[in-house]
């Protein structure tokens, strides 16, 4: 929640599981990673500064697209955003 700004909808986005494994580790990793797309709609520096906000607040978030459409009354942001959990 931000003020300046309004929650248009939201979405969450196919989670994906697979494994990996690397020189540092004795097996694989179970590799899982879940996300939503959120659609806020505002002032851009408002939208700027939301992003700003997750970034800060939530540093192990993974970011996917995020698109500014600015031919409404009001710009609009869509982003995904990605938490990615390893389990060995």
């Amino acid at each position: 929640r931000q003020d300046g700004l309004t929650l248009v909808r939201t979405a969450t986005v196919a989670g994906e599981t697979g494994s990996v494994k690397s020189p540092q580790m004795a097996a694989s990793a179970t590799v899982r990673r879940q996300g939503v797309e959120l659609t806020v709609a505002g002032p851009y520096l408002e939208l700027a500064k939301y992003v700003q906000n997750l970034e800060r607040s939530l540093p192990r978030l993974r970011w996917g697209s995020m698109k500014l459409v600015t031919e409404t009354k009001v710009p609009q942001l869509t982003l995904q955003v990605f938490y990615v959990e390893v389990t060995p």
